[in-house]
């Protein structure tokens, strides 16, 4: 939608940050998982994932996310350099941010939506 996002903008929320590419097969087959995920997350208000294109097109991006019906935050990062920041070597990758905004862990590699949830109910106590 053009607007700039910060990721202090999502302090309080435990943060899933997942770096991804239409053209990688892996990232592509957890797309659904995360999309029925942020669903479920957004219910409770407490997390939310934001998926990054990493240096792919907004017409590209937005091409896939129609056709796929993707509901989640996709950012873009056209440049690469959001994910130089995170030093991203492969996607995809998932990066979990606590509320308090502090690194929690990293899932490298494809994920679920039963390991998003699963993680996030660990670390969301009420």
């Amino acid at each position: 939608e053009g607007k700039q996002v910060k990721l202090s903008d999502y302090r309080g929320k435990l943060v899933f940050l997942n770096f991804w590419a239409t053209w990688c097969p892996y990232c592509v087959e957890e797309m659904p998982d995360l999309d029925r995920a942020n669903k479920k997350l957004a219910k409770e208000g407490k997390a939310v994932i934001l998926a990054v294109d990493s240096k792919e097109s907004y017409q590209t991006v937005k091409d896939y996310v129609d056709k796929n019906n993707l509901s989640l935050p996709v950012l873009l990062d056209e440049t690469g350099q959001v994910s130089a920041q995170y030093g991203v070597q492969g996607i995809p990758i998932t990066f979990i941010i606590n509320p308090d905004g502090t690194f929690y862990n990293a899932i490298s590699g494809a994920t679920s939506e039963k390991t998003i949830l699963n993680l996030a109910k660990k670390i969301i106590k009420d």
